[in-house]
């Protein structure tokens, strides 16, 4: 999403070096502008490909635990996501939308028994290790005062598996 915003506004942002969660901050939308954004240029995001070897991780992890996507993204871009999933082949089971619950992602993952989440959102990560699920928070720039006992801070895709696979 980073790359198509630096390509619409002349921009070079890294999405790495970012210190802020919300990426339309960067660019100056308010929320009813990224959602304009957001649903006008769902062909171009569906059209990112997915990060590094994501396809193959989830694949060897599928082998072994149910995975499912949570996302916290309004419910009529679902479709959206599902069609990204599907097109790049990921072996994600489940798909749930968390704005149907009054208590969001950490809610939704109570609900369905979720042992262990991989979230990089600080404000969700505490949530979530806050229900008692073990959070994997994938460490950006934006989420470094994030810290509870059950979360654990990974790097990449691979230490994810790494962790997941050996536990």
């Amino acid at each position: 999403m980073v790359k198509l915003l630096n390509q619409i506004h002349g921009q070079e942002f890294i999405f790495d070096d970012v210190s802020i969660y919300g990426v339309s901050e960067l660019y100056g939308y308010d929320f009813e502008q990224f959602y304009a954004f957001f649903t006008s240029n769902q062909y171009e995001l569906n059209n990112i490909a997915p990060e590094g070897n994501l396809t193959e991780i989830l694949d060897q992890l599928s082998s072994k635990y149910k995975m499912s996507l949570i996302t916290g993204r309004p419910n009529e871009w679902m479709n959206s996501a599902v069609d990204w999933i599907t097109k790049n082949n990921l072996a994600i089971s489940n798909h749930f939308c968390a704005s149907e619950y009054a208590d969001g992602k950490a809610g939704c993952a109570k609900k369905l028994g979720i042992t262990v989440f991989i979230e990089d959102h600080p404000k969700h990560a505490l949530e979530i290790a806050e229900e008692g699920i073990q959070a994997l928070l994938i460490d950006k720039p934006y989420n470094q005062e994030c810290r509870h006992p059950n979360i654990i801070r990974v790097n990449e895709w691979e230490e994810i598996a790494r962790k997941l696979v050996i536990s």
